[in-house]
């Protein structure tokens, strides 16, 4: 498993964090990127390294993002609710621990590669094993699990993800961390930006995820 989640001592949130980091995603086709949705110039990047402890993490502000070793991103702010999820999860006895969330996942299982597949996978039994484009696993139970975590900061239901969201093709606005999110935030809902790793997302997408994050969406 990735270094990047020694951080979380409990076996099963480190499988759900990753999870989170591709479901929370915008997926325009099979390989789409899993990286977050692109932040305001304001926010800073801390590279992770085996040394980095998980108070140096936790001390940033939440708009702050973490960069794991493949290159994905995380959000400060998702990094600390996981974080207290797993204090949660430590505090209670290990009898408490939902059954289906002790199954370890498969060495092989059915592969999740965009939002439909994902809204798919949620319909299968809990000890089902999904492969995620990392190439990381996870059981049904651990997504169903993340879930409702990953449906605040998305604003809709993962069940509906194939259905709701058109591929966005065409031409695109070419963001950057030094992009004017101010000016970007300001136009029509319908326009779609395209961050340097491919990521495509609409700004009314944009503003919705900035609006569940808690972030000032100017430009509404």
């Amino acid at each position: 498993m990735n270094r990047s989640f020694e951080a979380f001592p409990f076996p099963a949130l480190k499988a759900v964090m990753a999870v989170a980091i591709v479901a929370c995603s915008t997926f325009t086709d099979a390989q789409a990127s899993d990286k977050n949705v692109p932040m305001a110039s304001e926010a800073k990047i801390l590279r992770f390294s085996p040394t980095l402890k998980p108070g140096a993490i936790l001390a940033r502000p939440d708009t702050d993002q973490v960069e794991l070793s493949d290159g994905r991103r995380l959000r400060v702010g998702d990094v600390r609710r996981l974080t207290a999820t797993a204090q949660r999860m430590r505090a209670a006895t290990g009898n408490r621990l939902p059954a289906a969330l002790k199954i370890a996942p498969a060495a092989t299982g059915r592969r999740v590669a965009n939002a439909a597949d994902l809204a798919e996978a949620l319909k299968r039994p809990d000890s089902e094993t999904v492969v995620l484009p990392s190439g990381r696993r996870a059981t049904v139970a651990q997504l169903r699990f993340v879930q409702p975590y990953v449906e605040k900061r998305l604003g809709r239901k993962l069940s509906a993800a194939g259905s709701q969201r058109p591929a966005l093709t065409g031409p695109a606005v070419k963001v950057t961390a030094q992009s004017d999110f101010k000016d970007i935030l300001q136009r029509p809902a319908g326009t779609v930006l395209k961050s340097p790793d491919g990521t495509r997302i609409t700004v009314g997408e944009l503003r919705q995820a900035l609006a569940n994050d808690g972030a000032p969406a100017t430009g509404r």
